[in-house]
């Protein structure tokens, strides 16, 4: 060692940052964590104990954020552990007092079927004014309320009479307020089976007959009091029908009416037949028009050729009409056989010859009757040609008042059809009015029901309430789930530090170990737990920090590593002291420097003097090696604090203090300073610039969550690396929770042999 004098001589700031490593920014080294960590206690990547996760070069790229796993919640299981059996053993308890103190209640059901389209008993032809069909599901749903409604309970309540009320309430009878129609209504249930028009209709009771009973009134009292709503809706509908068919009845009476008084102001009893009447008279008038026309056609023909000869000079009966008649075509022949005889005669006599007088005057005769006869056709042609003339007028004229008649008639017609169509459609509306009314008479004794019964209810022989299994089961999961939702909201409100995921995910620091709660050693026992292998479990705890440790450059390469907690009584200077013990058992020279001038500790614990250390180091002038007590184990030196010291800030903030540091950095590979507790007071803040990192003590179940992460953030603040956090003081049921992943009973005999654990 080096004498502390000479150590002063230089700068110890400048000593310190020359020897000190480079430990790059400190704050990227926590962000990033510890690079070559692959899991703590040997397992590469599972995280320790089974907590949060591994270190390694994948996180520090990947910036993996820790999570609780499912063994973070059975470790929180198992500390509250008595909660939960308690919790569920309330609830579990209570359900099986209260299945098996419950009355028994028995549920029978009938089963309805409500029909589609009813039946009609007077055929298909015959369709029912107020027919109830079931097409959607708001029918059914219609029907299923009918069912529920306090109509049907109260038909029910006044069918229940005598001894079967008296039993139905006699479960009730301490309540005199209970009516009878609301243990019914509280108690029948209506539930329609899924797709299709059956409805279950039950009833629970104490009494499996009377809850069979009952459900078989309710189902009969549906069916009647739909029955009867049916035969009510339907006398009001034949009511309405009777009104509508006497006002139609009225009407076609008034159009009846108004068509006589027409017939009789018109004077005619049918116009169709007065119609034809009039065509057939105008047809045989136009026949009789075309007869005198052709008549008076030819006579003016006749007249007009006889004018015409006259005024020629012509003989009239050179007319073919007139010669053709028979007087004249006799005198003419006469004519012409007489004067071929006074041709002849003329020839053998003279004028005055008697036979020429006598046939003289025959000719004259003849031709004065010829000419006679003449005359007369003519007059017969004139009066034929005048009649023919009159009879064609007469014709026309008569033609012409029928149509006239005709046309009136049509005019009148339109009126006449308008009142006899009106009084056919009313007739029509009348008779099928008349039709449906006798139809709906005739069905209102025939109604059938819309719905019948399919099963009838029969007494169970099973309770429905209570179930016992299913009671069971639910007091068996709900005593478990509430008894998890209790410890959960007391682990919720617990912000005590006691887990992997409270270090890493809250504090954002590795746990790089954990140490199991020694309980029948003193503390001194406690002290040298690692050298006396005292605890199997706490050898191999601190066997696993210093290999955790020592995985990462930062860590491995540091030589002067300060030990603090939150607050005091947390086993801070029992992990010095065996983690010391640890790395001097590996071969490392180390020193143990009790900083704590406060509340002094490691030189008691290890049944050490305390007389010399620390401060008279730095006050008097001694040596360290004066000081310090030797091969305490192998490779261990172990410096008290030297006493008690009110001024302990002032100590630490010497640069005495800053060149001893120094002096041990060049003495002893490794070198740990056991300082107070960082929430208490300030010494350790003071130390943190002269160090080369910080480890972190953490007493389970002791410290509050917000009380560590301020102190951790003091800590960080003075950029110096924290290696991790080591959690003491596990219990005895959650040190084999934390060791379970990488500790089993192969490694028993790695370690011991098969031999005694404490061996």
């Amino acid at each position: 060692m080096r004498n502390t004098t000479e150590s002063m001589v230089q700068d110890p700031q400048e000593e310190a940052s020359k020897r000190k490593p480079n430990y790059h920014n400190y704050h990227s080294y926590h962000n990033h964590g510890y690079h070559g960590y692959h899991g703590y206690g040997g397992h590469g990547g599972a995280g320790y104990g089974g907590y949060g996760y591994g270190y390694g070069d994948d996180y520090s790229t990947q910036h993996r954020q820790p999570h609780r796993t499912f063994r973070d919640y059975i470790f929180i299981l198992r500390e509250r552990i008595w909660f939960f059996l308690v919790i569920f053993l309330i609830v579990f308890l209570g359900s099986v007092l209260y299945t098996f103190n419950t009355t028994p209640l028995f549920t029978a059901g009938a089963t309805v079927q409500v029909l589609r389209d009813p039946v009609n008993p007077l055929g298909a032809g015959a369709e029912d004014i107020t027919k109830e069909e079931i097409r959607t599901s708001e029918d059914l749903n219609t029907q299923i309320k009918i069912l529920e409604s306090l109509a049907i309970v109260n038909s029910v309540a006044d069918r229940i009479k005598g001894a079967e009320r008296k039993m139905l309430m006699e479960p009730y009878k301490g309540d005199e307020e209970v009516t009878i129609n609301e243990v019914l209504y509280e108690n029948r249930d209506v539930v329609p089976l899924r797709a299709s028009l059956l409805i279950a209709v039950t009833y629970t009771h104490p009494d499996a007959r009377i809850a069979a009973h009952v459900a078989n009134l309710f189902a009969d009292e549906y069916i009647n009091y739909n029955l009867r709503l049916t035969i009510e809706n339907s006398m009001k509908a034949v009511e309405d029908l009777k009104l509508r068919v006497n006002q139609q009845r009225s009407e076609v009476e008034a159009l009846e009416t108004k068509l006589a008084e027409y017939k009789e102001r018109t004077g005619s009893i049918s116009v169709e037949e007065r119609e034809d009447i009039d065509l057939q008279e105008i047809m045989q008038l136009n026949q009789v028009l075309t007869t005198t026309k052709q008549v008076r056609d030819q006579s003016k023909h006749r007249w007009e050729q006889i004018q015409s000869f006259k005024a020629e000079g012509k003989p009239l009966q050179d007319l073919p009409f007139i010669a053709e008649m028979p007087l004249v075509q006799d005198l003419q022949s006469q004519l012409s056989e007489l004067k071929v005889s006074q041709s002849s005669a003329a020839k053998r006599y003279r004028e005055g010859h008697p036979r020429m007088i006598s046939i003289n005057q025959s000719i004259d005769e003849t031709q004065s009757e010829l000419t006679a006869a003449v005359n007369s056709a003519v007059q017969k042609v004139h009066a034929a040609y005048v009649i023919s003339d009159t009879n064609y007028n007469h014709a026309k004229a008569e033609i012409s008042r029928k149509e006239k008649d005709l046309i009136g008639l049509a005019k009148t017609k339109v009126e006449f059809n308008a009142i006899k169509t009106d009084l056919e459609a009313n007739r029509d509306l009348h008779r099928a009015m008349v039709l449906r009314l006798n139809t709906e008479i005739a069905q209102v004794n025939l109604k059938n029901p819309t719905a019948r019964i399919v099963d009838k209810a029969t007494p169970p022989i099973y309770p429905s309430h209570p179930k016992i299994l299913l009671n069971l089961f639910l007091g068996f999961s709900g005593g478990i789930m509430l008894s998890l939702i209790f410890v959960g909201l007391l682990a919720f409100f617990d912000d005590r530090v006691k887990t992997a995921y409270d270090v890493e995910g809250i504090l954002n620091l590795p746990l790089i170990g954990v140490v199991a709660k020694l309980q029948e050693l003193s503390a001194k026992e406690k002290a040298i737990a690692v050298a006396s292998n005292a605890d199997r479990r706490v050898t191999e705890a601190f066997r696993s920090v210093h290999s955790a440790l020592n995985l990462n450059e930062i860590s491995k390469n540091a030589q002067i590593i300060l030990m603090t907690s939150t607050v005091p009584s947390e086993g801070k200077s029992f992990v010095s002291t065996n983690l010391a013990y640890t790395y001097a058992s590996h071969g490392e020279r180390v020193v143990l420097i009790d900083c704590d001038l406060r509340m002094p500790n490691v030189a008691k614990s290890m049944n050490l003097s305390n007389e010399k250390g620390l401060q008279q180091c730095l006050k008097d002038g001694s040596r360290p090696e004066d000081v310090v007590h030797k091969d305490v184990y192998p490779n261990l030196d172990v410096m008290g604090s030297g006493g008690h010291s009110q001024k302990s800030t002032q100590i630490l903030n010497d640069k005495r203090f800053i060149a001893l540091l120094e002096d041990l950095r060049g003495s002893y590979d490794r070198v740990f300073i056991d300082s107070p507790p960082v929430a208490a007071v300030s010494d350790a803040l003071n130390v943190l610039p002269h160090v080369d990192g910080v480890l972190y003590v953490i007493n389970y179940n002791t410290v509050k969550r917000k009380t560590v992460k301020a102190s951790v953030r003091r800590l960080f603040e003075s950029n110096v690396p924290v290696f991790g956090v080591i959690m003491n003081q596990i219990t005895a049921a959650m040190s084999s929770y934390y060791y379970t992943n990488y500790y089993e009973k192969s490694y028993d005999k790695y370690y011991t042999g098969g031999s005694n654990p404490k061996a």
